[in-house]
């Protein structure tokens, strides 16, 4: 446990970067998949996956502002699954 304590930040950050943005990303994976296999979309939230798009659109851009991979990596593929529900919620109301 010491060796935590003293570990490099930056090591730190960047574990902790990894690890939150691993399970933001793939939080939306599951219902991408449901989204597309039922083509069900009545109890998703419009609101919700347009606010949530524009959010991580504009994380996206943060991590290309940073040059940080890990955000872009990451908020590039949340933008993705969320334009896929969005689209089909759209599509299918």
């Amino acid at each position: 446990m010491d060796s935590l304590i003293f570990m490099d930040f930056k090591l730190q950050e960047t574990i902790i970067t990894l690890i939150g943005a691993g399970l933001t990303t793939f939080a939306f994976l599951p219902q991408t998949l449901r989204t597309i296999k039922l083509k069900a979309t009545k109890d998703l939230s419009l609101t919700m996956f347009i606010c949530m798009s524009i959010g991580v659109a504009f994380w996206l851009f943060l991590g290309l502002m940073y040059m940080n991979i890990v955000m872009i990596i990451a908020n590039g593929v949340t933008l993705a699954l969320n334009l896929v529900i969005l689209r089909m919620k759209i599509k299918y109301g």
